[in-house]
């Protein structure tokens, strides 16, 4: 496997499509079919695509059917070479450019039929990306560099025999950095040249808003100006939103985040929320539980009651669940009770999602603001609306109960 890219397993929509997502692949598929079409700007040369949705609700479980999806496409007459970068996980490099290269030569795919036009863009790019990966790492050293930085730049000013005869000389890594971009563009557009009229590349860059603030801008300030090459189409799955919030960790709260995010996209796809009961359902199914049908559906239900209760995501519901099967294989195996399931459930969901309401209650000390929450949530067993210590109603289902100074209960929870 190769490093940046992220691969957890082949999903693909017909056998993992838990949401009927199908349709947003076909329609993204038609937006890259005819890129021309849908662009913002005529002065732009790639196409940039944004899939925005909220942390936890399987954007990335989505891109990996995506990828497959446009991978093995038939649907349209064209084929996709499609690269897979994982920003998140490149997020500890001192600079965004240098991931993201590699991720793309690294790939299988990054092959020309004609070996002697590779080795040749292989010779300009040993050349171009060292130059460009240290331009890239050293301006934002200057910007914060202050009086020193503008101290050098007066000096070299000063001691240029003719400014106008010969500029590049008073800046001299500016104008090297600048060349090794324009060979990066121009290796870029003979590698989509040579794959043909009949493929497109696209690069799908994931989890960006859970990057760095410096490295999330620096991404995509890469993808604008040295991937802006027609033939070439990015689609970007993140959090509009939340990175919104570390653009202002760096430019400041007056900064207007969201309309500087805006910029680098030429489409934004907003992904509709998911039937959350369908997903409990299949979570569910996939990994099933000892209980009759009728008490199965009153699960399901109560499930779903806490779920929009607490404002759960996909993601957490499929911790919380994998969490309680574990559970139940330990303590309650011997004793599969709609009643007891549930409440055990509540109590993780309540621990995860609302821990300081779950301590409060281990130790017996749950305020009005907490009460609410706890008939809330165990609605479904009236023995626990009125009582003020969770041991007290573990006793009543025979689990064991055990005293300790962290936890105050031998549940496992």
């Amino acid at each position: 496997m190769q490093e940046g890219v992220l691969i957890v397993a082949k999903r693909n929509f017909s056998n993992d499509d838990k949401l009927g997502r199908l349709g947003y692949a076909k329609f993204i598929e038609i937006l890259l079919f005819d890129t021309k079409k849908y662009k913002r700007d005529d002065d732009t040369n790639s196409f940039v695509l944004a899939l925005d949705s909220p942390w936890g609700t399987g954007k990335t479980y989505f891109i990996e059917m995506l990828y497959d999806y446009l991978e093995n496409s038939a649907e349209l007459d064209v084929q996709f070479n499609v690269f897979k970068y994982n920003a998140w996980q490149n997020d500890f490099w001192d600079n965004a450019f240098e991931p993201l290269m590699h991720t793309f030569l690294s790939d299988d795919k990054f092959v020309m039929p004609n070996k002697n036009r590779l080795n040749s863009l292989a010779s300009k790019l040993k050349i171009c990306i060292p130059s460009i990966a240290k331009g890239i790492l050293i301006q934002p050293i200057r910007l914060v560099a202050g009086e020193k930085a503008a101290e050098d730049t007066r000096q070299t000013i000063d001691t240029a025999v003719d400014w106008f005869a010969d500029i590049n000389s008073i800046f001299p890594d500016y104008q090297i950095f600048t060349e090794n971009i324009k060979i990066l563009k121009d290796v870029l557009a003979e590698y989509v040249e040579l794959i043909g009229h009949s493929r497109r590349l696209v690069i799908i860059i994931d989890e960006l808003d859970r990057c760095k603030p410096t490295f999330a801008i620096q991404t995509l300030e890469i993808v604008k100006h040295l991937f802006d090459v027609e033939g070439i189409s990015f689609v970007f799955s993140l959090d509009i939103q939340q990175l919104s919030h570390s653009i202002k960790c760096v430019y400041g709260n007056g900064m207007d985040s969201v309309g500087y995010i805006m910029r680098f996209f030429d489409y934004i796809f907003k992904m509709p929320t998911p039937d959350i009961k369908s997903f409990i359902q299949n979570t569910i199914e996939g990994k099933p539980i000892k209980l009759e049908h009728k008490d199965l559906i009153e699960f399901i239900d109560n499930f779903l009651h806490i779920t929009r209760f607490l404002n759960l995501s996909l993601r957490d519901i499929t911790t919380i669940y994998t969490s309680f099967l574990a559970l139940v294989e330990f303590e309650l195996v011997d004793n599969p009770n709609v009643i007891l399931y549930y409440n055990y459930l509540a109590l993780l969901c309540l621990k995860y999602k609302a821990p300081t309401c779950f301590e409060a209650l281990m130790l017996g000390k749950a305020n009005a603001e907490h009460d609410n929450i706890i008939k809330n949530i165990f609605r479904s067993s009236s023995e626990f609306r009125n009582l003020i210590r969770v041991n007290d109603f573990l006793s009543k289902i025979n689990v064991s109960v055990k005293q300790d100074v962290t936890c105050k209960s031998s549940i496992k929870v």
